[in-house]
């Protein structure tokens, strides 16, 4: 978990309700570059909302920019994600 990202996520997105819970549960997640790669089931469950509707949520996300989404990239071919939110993108920090 980096500290740097989940504040920036808590101080810049902006987005509410579900929606912030799915971006702060990859910021619990993220790595001090905002990458992570946590399966749907891992973020339903943080973020106390079902898979179908953390899927429908991360295309919201990467819709409006907060998030980039590498389908596949991450360890064994999972998803990877790259939190995107002021102060939390990093420069030099590739997906």
């Amino acid at each position: 978990m980096s500290i740097e990202v989940m504040s920036a996520v808590w101080k810049h997105a902006k987005v509410s309700g579900s929606a912030l819970l799915v971006l702060l549960a990859l910021a619990d997640y993220a790595n001090e570059n905002g990458i992570c790669w946590p399966g749907v089931a891992a973020l339903a469950e943080k973020a106390r909302v079902s898979e179908r509707y953390v899927r429908e949520l991360l295309g919201e996300l990467e819709r409006v920019g907060y998030i980039v989404r590498e389908i596949g990239a991450g360890p064994y071919g999972v998803n990877t994600y790259k939190i995107l939110v002021r102060g939390a993108n990093l420069a030099g920090c590739d997906l």
